[in-house]
């Protein structure tokens, strides 16, 4: 069986990534895409970015998109090197 990312990480990767590209994601965004994909359901997006949010790896800010105030995420300052660590050994 090849390594496959744990579902938490997967989350925060794909934040990490859309920070990357100055892209914003919210809940609502990313359990669409994860569901789409089949990768994981919306109740496990939640519980991830629940766990991202208690362990610092990720916050939220309010953002007016489309009109509406959405909570979007970021990877903290300080899991960055940590994030990029990741992607680059996970490219590999």
């Amino acid at each position: 069986m090849a390594n496959e990312m744990p579902n938490d990480f997967k989350v925060a990767m794909r934040i990490y990534e859309c920070n990357l590209s100055g892209e914003p994601i919210w809940y609502r965004k990313l359990a669409d895409e994860f569901e789409k994909e089949g990768a994981m359901d919306r109740m496990m997006v939640s519980r991830n970015i629940d766990k991202l949010f208690d362990l610092g790896i990720a916050e939220g800010d309010w953002e007016r998109i489309d009109g509406t105030w959405t909570r979007t995420y970021r990877i903290t300052e300080s899991m960055i090197p940590f994030m990029r660590g990741l992607k680059q050994g996970w490219e590999r």
